[in-house]
């Protein structure tokens, strides 16, 4: 694949990720009258085997349907819902991170953690290996990749914000200044959903969503690249490219 539109060119097929509303509108319509079937059938399947069978009839290959279940990235396609391809591309990406459980600390505190420390998040709860690529924001540099080849935005325009209340999952800066941004709690079950219910919502009962009257200050801040050097690692394999991404994971 190309450094390139991943989730944009297979889910532009079904008009949505670019706001194709006149179709939105048609689904929606059938979805009310009770003909959702139908229609999902002639929109989905139709529209988006043809399109695959043009492209890899070839090669042999099935299509499917590819939709971001990592929260930042399903942020991201959230804030993305509705925006007119005349707006493509967004002008930023902004990536949030916590900071991990050593935000703040310098290149020496480092030296004395420990395990225990490393895998103690102070958000999420996570298996050990990303909870330790979270503290050195290793895991945010391979999200800058993966955002790279699954929006097809360029390295440069891919930025990653320090927000330690975790809060905002993700934001898309448009052309014209106005900053899209999508908000939860950190918990998985969301992005999941969505992605498993996609281009519709399920009622969620074991969330509530966030309270921002409780929430009080949002901050944000620029990662230490200084400290944290496994990030800016992850943007010059990515500016490599080739195999040097596949590196960086192994």
């Amino acid at each position: 694949v190309a450094a390139g539109p991943v989730f944009r060119g297979l889910l532009s097929t079904r008009g949505l990720l670019y706001g194709d509303q006149e179709r939105q509108d048609r689904h929606e319509r059938s979805h009310r009258s009770g003909d959702q079937e139908g229609d999902r059938e002639k929109d989905t399947d139709g529209d988006r085997r043809e399109e695959c069978d043009k492209r890899r009839a070839k090669a042999g290959q099935k299509c499917g349907l590819l939709l971001p279940v990592d929260s930042e990235h399903s942020a991201i396609f959230q804030a993305l819902q509705g925006v007119p391809a005349s707006c493509y591309p967004p002008r930023k990406l902004l990536l949030t991170a916590s900071g991990g459980p050593f935000r703040g600390r310098t290149r020496d505190e480092l030296e004395q953690v420990t395990l225990e420390s490393a895998l103690k998040h102070p958000k999420w709860s996570m298996g050990a290996k990303i909870t330790i690529d979270s503290a050195t924001l290793m895991n945010k540099g391979l999200e800058v990749i993966e955002a790279h080849f699954a929006f097809g935005c360029p390295y440069s325009s891919i930025e990653v914000l320090v927000h330690p209340q975790a809060v905002i999952h993700s934001a898309v800066e448009l052309r014209d200044g106005a900053t899209l941004a999508q908000l939860g709690l950190p918990d998985m079950k969301l992005p999941i959903a969505y992605a498993l219910t996609w281009p519709h919502r399920l009622a969620a009962p074991w969330s509530a969503g966030v309270d921002l009257t409780r929430e009080g200050n949002l901050t944000f801040e620029k990662p230490d690249l200084n400290t944290f050097g496994c990030l800016g690692l992850a943007y010059e394999a990515g500016e490599r490219g080739g195999v040097a991404p596949a590196c960086l994971n192994a």
